[in-house]
């Protein structure tokens, strides 16, 4: 709705075929916001799992998302829509399988050789990332050393989050923030852009400074309505 807004103060025509595709696939309001609309859709597959079962079933719902998501990547293949929209999906279900084991691992990972572990999550997640993106490979297997390389990194970091101490007031904020950041840091990436005077260096150092204290202090500001919204969602989901 934000950039919606945005594009009708400047004059940007909106188009009702734009805005369905917007809610489907194929385009994006948010600018660079292809990752908003996948998260969207994997969190409705989890939702649609959750619900359809009564009882919860936490097997039941990572098989039935599990399938629901991989169903989308084929659909999304078959389209031909860039692999941007579905490569990256894999550690979802990833993060579903952790969430009912991670005690145990995480029970694991304190006692054991966790230094080696790291340091061979970080080699195979340089081997599938460079095999991801040689074009002379096949698209296929491109691809699915992408997908691999994202579950490493998350397997990397889930380690890392683990063992070493990240808990400081940067972080806090970043985590805090996050979510109004991204979505909103395309307003002033848009705004700043070519309106800034100096030659490449200190375009640059302005461009970075504007957009980042600009877009945080956004957030900072539009987050309250982030949560409002968030807890009537909880509360109507109790419901």
């Amino acid at each position: 709705m934000v950039y919606v807004i945005r594009d009708i103060v400047i004059g940007k025509n909106i188009l009702i075929v734009k805005l369905l595709k917007s809610i489907m696939f194929g385009y994006t309001i948010v600018d660079k916001g292809w990752y908003l609309q996948v998260q969207m859709v994997l969190y409705l597959i989890f939702w649609f799992s959750v619900f359809s079962d009564k009882n919860r079933n936490t097997l039941y719902v990572i098989m039935l998302s599990s399938f629901l998501v991989m169903l989308y990547c084929i659909i999304l293949f078959f389209w031909g829509m860039s692999s941007t929209w579905y490569e990256s999906v894999s550690p979802f279900i990833l993060g579903m399988i952790f969430s009912s084991i991670s005690q145990n691992y995480y029970h694991d990972i304190k006692n054991k050789t966790y230094i080696f572990n790291m340091i061979l999550m970080m080699i195979f997640f340089v081997i599938f990332l460079i095999l991801g993106n040689k074009h002379y490979l096949p698209y296929g297997f491109r691809i699915i050393s992408k997908s691999l390389s994202s579950c490493i990194f998350c397997f990397l970091i889930f380690i890392i989050v683990h063992v070493v101490n990240v808990n400081n007031i940067v972080t806090e904020f970043i985590g805090k923030y996050s979510f109004p950041i991204y979505a909103f840091q395309g307003i002033f990436l848009k705004i700043y852009k070519n309106n800034i005077v100096g030659n490449n260096i200190i375009y640059n150092i302005l461009y970075c400074i504007a957009v980042i204290t600009t877009t945080i202090a956004f957030s900072i500001i539009i987050y309250p309505i982030f949560i409002s919204v968030l807890s009537k969602t909880k509360t109507y989901n109790n419901h």
